[in-house]
């Protein structure tokens, strides 16, 4: 697992000034979304990443990896969670990890 973190005050300014954590959070997503959007490749066979879903409840990304390529039935989240700091204004966590869909289907 990967997990990185901002926060209200170490965000774009022009997000920043706004004060409002869904501005944030809709930047937070777009930014995400965007580079993820440049990695994820449907039509070439040989790509790693080879379909992506989002699940707005949650903030959850899901990336199927190319069982060409790499063991069936693996898959890469990516989601994004928020707390809220007196001091900092909210708190963004993203985590990235691994996620074996097969064996949770089969328990």
């Amino acid at each position: 697992m990967i997990a990185c973190q901002t926060n209200s005050q170490l965000l774009n300014h022009d997000v920043r000034d706004l004060q409002d954590s869904s501005a944030e959070l809709e930047f937070l997503c777009k930014a995400i979304s965007r580079y993820i959007v440049e990695n994820v490749d449907e039509q070439n066979p040989k790509s790693v990443l080879v379909s992506l879903d989002f699940a707005i409840e949650g903030c959850v990304w899901k990336m199927n990896l190319n069982p060409e390529l790499i063991s069936p039935g693996l898959q890469i989240q990516v989601r994004l969670l928020a707390r809220a700091s007196r001091s900092v204004g909210t708190i963004w966590v993203t985590y990235t990890f691994m996620v074996d869909t097969q064996s949770r289907s089969s328990t």
